[in-house]
């Protein structure tokens, strides 16, 4: 034996290095489970489907039936929607309601149940002096209404004197096909 007073031996060398490490792992797994990755109010039974009044998270591609994208969430921040609330069109928000987390589904959306048909009325000729800068066909514009609505329209036709601009929605008179992904229900 060492005589030595902060002398120790192997065997008790092993031991110290052993009650550290255990502390440490005590101390790591006491720090996981109080954090929000283990917090078992987060985790949701896949049998629980979304229904009217939940908020949600969907991830969603759009195209037409020419197989046109004309919107997508991938890539960026999953769409909240709350179920019932009107937030996104009438067959969108059916198509969500039933699904479970992580289900996929692809809808057609017949023009009838998205935007509906181009209507004439909203396709206005307007003086070229009312509005400013320079245009071309296919421009976005912003006009107020006669009823006080600000209404983004693209131009479709222009000559020295009238401006005809359609204020329908751009996805107005085309069938809509979603795949829609669940990605969570928040309540």
């Amino acid at each position: 034996m060492n005589n030595d007073k902060y002398y120790i031996d192997k065997k008790h060398l092993m031991v110290s290095i052993a009650i550290i490490i255990t502390i440490i792992a005590l101390i790591g797994m006491f720090l996981f489970f109080r954090s929000s990755a283990y917090n078992t109010n987060n985790i949701k039974p896949a049998t629980i489907e979304a229904k009217e009044g939940n908020t949600v998270l969907v991830d969603y591609i759009g195209t037409l039936t020419n197989g046109t994208e004309f919107d997508s969430s991938i890539g960026k921040e999953p769409l909240r929607v709350t179920l019932g609330s009107g937030q996104v069109i009438p067959g969108f928000e059916e198509a969500i309601i039933g699904m479970k987390i992580n289900d996929t589904k692809t809808i057609t959306l017949p023009v009838d149940e998205a935007y509906g048909e181009k209507s004439p009325e909203f396709i206005i000729t307007i003086n070229r002096s009312k509005i400013q800068g320079n245009i071309s066909v296919g421009d976005q514009i912003v006009q107020t209404l006669s009823n006080g609505y600000i209404a983004p329209g693209t131009i479709i036709e222009l000559n020295n004197d009238t401006v005809t601009v359609d204020f329908n929605h751009p996805l107005a008179g085309q069938d809509l096909i979603f795949e829609i992904t669940l990605v969570d229900i928040e309540n």
